[in-house]
């Protein structure tokens, strides 16, 4: 009994450390791509096509890729041992087509985790070899940034990296009505930032409600990249690195519960800035297009990611996906 109370009082003073885990990425609906020629070849491919059918109502099936999306993590104290991870990866309505690090276990036949890395590593340095950046600055962009490497066996890198083929169709229907442009949230989960352009002239519209018609804004609006660049990092976040935290105190973890619910879209300015320096000309292209901001719980849904860490830590989870719909 003596002992046991011990335990107990020392669990009710033990605090894990957060990890900061910050996912980014973009769903690109409507133009043909070549994964390879985007991404290094040192990278793990599938070579897959999706074969699955869109589980909502009577949406078409578009040709989509879910675009680079990379997970960053970084430290919240001070500490410099290494810390033990692992990972799942789903595409719901679709197939992974391209990863990093290799993969433990690949099953593309189960939605919810096709990708799965059982021993991972966040260290303050690489323990394994860099491939190369070749025509690839995004990668070297990325290793520029202060986050944590995640090391597996021979391999390190900034982040983690996962990419599909979706049959996943664009949750907005857009129509002409008279003079006016309407849009139409046709899927089960919010959408936000929804940015329209037709002949050269950018529309929006906040947030559109499941089932929600809403007229197109065509206000001037100043600089539309300015504007969602600012709904999409949070000005109040310190920067990435050591940070002094007030979570309160997480403690009693199991290592066998992840962390597979988004808190929120918000991430450093830093990731954001890396993100626009991807995609800036196509977001924001004057051509006819649509963008939106998809719902954390879409993105749970949609592709969901599961981490694990250690008793001694816990994971922030934040993630931004943004939807690029090409004509």
């Amino acid at each position: 009994m003596i002992v046991w109370s011990g335990a107990a009082a020392w669990a009710a003073d033990w605090c894990a450390v957060p990890v900061v885990a910050h996912e980014w990425g973009v769903f690109v609906i409507g133009a043909p791509s070549d994964l390879r020629a985007e991404l290094p070849a040192w990278f793990s491919y599938s070579g897959v096509e999706p074969r699955r059918a869109p589980p909502v109502r009577e949406l078409p099936a578009d040709n989509g890729v879910r675009k680079l999306p990379v997970v960053q993590f970084w430290r919240t104290d001070a500490a410099t041992t290494p810390i033990p991870i692992a990972a799942t990866v789903g595409f719901t309505w679709g197939t992974a087509a391209a990863w990093y690090p290799p993969v433990d276990r690949l099953a593309l036949q189960e939605p919810r985790t096709q990708l799965s890395w059982e021993a991972l590593s966040l260290t303050d340095a690489p323990t394994g070899a860099l491939g190369p950046v070749g025509g690839h600055p995004w990668v070297q962009q990325l290793r520029d940034a202060r986050a944590l490497w995640v090391d597996r066996e021979e391999a390190s890198e900034r982040f983690l990296f996962y990419e599909g083929r979706s049959l996943q169709a664009s949750a907005i229907r857009v129509t002409a009505e008279g003079w006016e442009w309407v849009v139409e949230n046709r899927s089960e989960w919010p959408v936000h930032d929804v940015a329209l352009w037709r002949g050269g002239r950018p529309g929006r519209v906040e947030r559109l409600a499941p089932g929600e018609r809403a007229r197109v804004d065509f206000t001037p609006w100043g600089t539309p990249m300015v504007e969602l660049r600012s709904k999409w990092f949070d000005p109040e976040a310190p920067a990435p690195g050591l940070q002094a935290r007030s979570d309160g105190c997480v403690s009693g973890r199991n290592p066998g519960v992840p962390a597979n619910v988004t808190s929120g879209h918000r991430l450093y300015q830093s990731e954001v800035d890396a993100m626009l320096s991807v995609w800036e000309d196509r977001l924001f292209a004057s051509k006819d297009h649509l963008v939106y901001r998809e719902d954390p719980a879409a993105l749970d849904a949609v592709m969901p990611v599961a981490l694990y860490t250690d008793m001694y830590h816990w994971f922030e989870w934040r993630r931004l996906g943004l939807v690029l719909v090409e004509e």
